[in-house]
């Protein structure tokens, strides 16, 4: 009776496992048990994944995942600085024009076919440094004007949250140095319009790589166009949210704290307080508040002296 009683069973639950979907073959060798059922496993996903902070009601859920945006788009910026940082000039390693002759009429046409090829994953890159910097941009302000509109500045912000921020800000700000001071890239860009114009009736896409080429050209027309065009874009963003200031305040206050009592693991870590903060105190000195008083509504005075003393 139990035996059949237990054959039952087995049946019923062999049953109930083929209704919730396929499984893996039962494993007969290592001493297992011959009726034992195994399933696989699939990595979860992202909602699934921080479902505990909505299911127990956490308290910083929303911040959480802000700070999971901003940390993903940051590491984005970093591979995009390294790939602009390691980039060479390829304009200045193509050979002379080649002039066409009787013999073959289009010897010009592939000489400029062929650099065009040759310079169109450099301009893809001049692309990826554009648009993410733009997303960047208002990805950033965006939060800092969130910060600001809730519950009027009276809930805490998470540090975690402020150091995302601060990532963020440090990574712009590092592409908007190399988009200023690598000339490869304006060497290629100009070398790339210039074929373009040789070639495009014979392009079947010519008019969107007119389009690209008309975006670009307002950042990337000269070396001595548009310097700190992406800083400039940035601070213009930030200094239209209302109260900017008081947000700004608290991120000068997380660097300088950060700098001066953390001990950092890595240069990077320390370097990345030290570039941001002489831009938040642009940031800051720029506002109304600030012209009028010296200083912030309920400001340490302390905390604006040591931003000053990290740079004399």
């Amino acid at each position: 009776m139990e035996i059949a009683a237990g054959g039952s069973a087995l049946s019923a639950l062999r049953a109930f496992s083929a209704s919730l979907g396929p499984h893996t073959e039962r494993k007969t060798g290592g001493g297992c048990c011959p009726n034992v059922l195994s399933f696989p496993m699939t990595p979860l996903s992202a909602n699934e994944e921080f479902s505990h902070e909505i299911a127990t009601g956490f308290l910083f859920s929303e911040e959480m995942k802000i700070v999971r945006q901003l940390q993903s788009k940051c590491e984005e910026g970093r591979e995009l600085v390294k790939v602009i940082y390691c980039s060479r000039s390829c304009a200045r390693a193509f050979p002379p024009v080649v002039v066409a002759d009787e013999a073959d009429p289009t010897r010009t046409k592939q000489y400029y076919r062929a650099i065009f090829t040759v310079l169109q994953p450099q301009v893809e890159k001049i692309k990826q440094l554009s648009d993410f910097c733009s997303q960047a941009v208002v990805l950033l302000s965006d939060n800092i004007q969130r910060i600001t509109v809730h519950e009027n500045m009276t809930r805490v912000i998470p540090d975690v949250l402020m150091d995302a921020l601060v990532d963020i800000m440090d990574v712009i700000l590092q592409l908007n140095h190399l988009h200023d001071t690598k000339s490869s890239l304006r060497n290629d860009f100009s070398v790339f319009k210039r074929v373009f114009i040789n070639i495009k009736d014979d392009l079947p896409d010519a008019e969107l790589v007119e389009k690209d080429i008309v975006r670009l050209q307002e950042s990337m027309g000269s070396s001595y166009q548009a310097k700190d065009s992406i800083w400039d874009s940035l601070r213009h963003n930030l200094t239209n949210v209302k109260r900017y200031d008081q947000v700004t305040y608290l991120l000068l206050k997380h660097c300088v704290t950060h700098a001066e009592n953390d001990t950092c693991t890595t240069p990077c870590c320390m370097f990345k307080f030290i570039r941001v903060l002489s831009y938040l105190l642009v940031v800051l000195e720029g506002s109304d508040v600030w012209k009028k008083t010296g200083t912030l509504p309920g400001g340490d005075k302390k905390i604006i002296e040591a931003v000053r003393n990290f740079f004399k």
